[in-house]
């Protein structure tokens, strides 16, 4: 199903990236569109294909997890059972 996203991509007007959509959502990323910023014209399209399904924003978003969980000013409250759903 990728090959066909690759085969006819996305281009947006005005843009010359082309987006592929991925076939494959979870929850973490429901409509995921991934751009090469390299050309990766020259692999095969098998290749091509593994490529752009190990494009995810997973670990940007750890990331910024782990430095909202370390500045304090940063966290995102969350409730407790015992506060009767106080924030």
């Amino acid at each position: 199903m990728i090959i066909e996203s690759i085969e006819s991509p996305y281009q947006p007007e005005g843009v010359t990236d082309a987006w592929v959509t991925s076939p494959t959502p979870f929850m973490g990323e429901p409509c995921k569109s991934i751009s090469s910023f390299t050309n990766i014209d020259r692999f095969d399209i098998e290749h091509q294909v593994n490529l752009y399904r190990k494009g995810s924003l997973h670990a940007i978003d750890r990331f910024f997890q782990k430095l909202r969980r370390r500045v304090n000013i940063f966290e995102r409250p969350f409730q407790l059972a015992t506060n009767k759903r106080r924030t």
